[in-house]
């Protein structure tokens, strides 16, 4: 994404209610876009609860700075 001009808005992180990854990106119109995957699935045995809403409760853990802080650790993709 980064490569193609959307830069990191916030992340990579993981949500902590559906435990799922997420990278948001500045989007070319100037709003966010989520990118998300590996969300958890609701089956039968499912059960509501209540979150409270705190910092906490948004991700256990997020990179503001997205990957840019690892660019000089980064292999080079060899292209054919």
């Amino acid at each position: 994404m980064n490569e193609m001009g959307w830069k990191t808005h916030l992340g990579p992180g993981r949500h902590n209610v559906t435990s799922a990854y997420y990278w948001y990106f500045r989007n070319p119109s100037g709003g966010a876009a989520e990118y998300g995957f590996d969300t958890d699935r609701v089956s039968k045995s499912w059960v509501p609860r209540d979150i409270e809403p705190t910092d906490g409760a948004f991700a256990e853990w997020s990179l503001e700075e997205g990957l840019d802080r690892f660019a000089g650790l980064q292999r080079e993709v060899q292209q054919a």
